[in-house]
């Protein structure tokens, strides 16, 4: 079975394959499952291609996933870098953005700076 640029096995558990599409995780994947009426331990086999439209049309009401939740990401990014604040500038310069310490750790991060200087 394939949708949303995935190939789920026939043998595969819904809520699990739900999970592999970039913007559904765990919750939203039980949510869907559990508006449409199917159990958490279904496979791909148990349904019918109707119910595979009925999940797919619920996914994407749910909210962004796949490309435009991926292109709202890289233009955030580069919103920050345009504006040269905090987050922008450790952006650019491949270093951790959330207080992480940087004297001990965060190496690759500092080994792939010098490299580029």
């Amino acid at each position: 079975m394939f949708f949303f640029d995935n190939e789920f096995k026939k043998e595969e558990n819904i809520v699990y394959g739900l999970q592999r599409i970039y913007g559904i995780g765990l919750q939203k994947a039980v949510k869907i499952c559990s508006s449409l009426g199917i159990s958490k331990k279904a496979i791909f086999k148990d349904i019918d291609n109707d119910v595979v439209r009925q999940i797919m049309q619920k996914s994407l009401q749910g909210g962004k996933i796949m490309i435009d939740l991926k292109r709202e990401v890289t233009q955030n990014i580069k919103k920050n870098i345009s504006l040269r604040n905090y987050k922008g500038i450790r952006y650019s310069l491949g270093l951790p953005l959330r207080g992480q310490r940087t004297k001990t750790n965060a190496q690759t991060a500092k080994k792939m700076l010098r490299k580029n200087i």
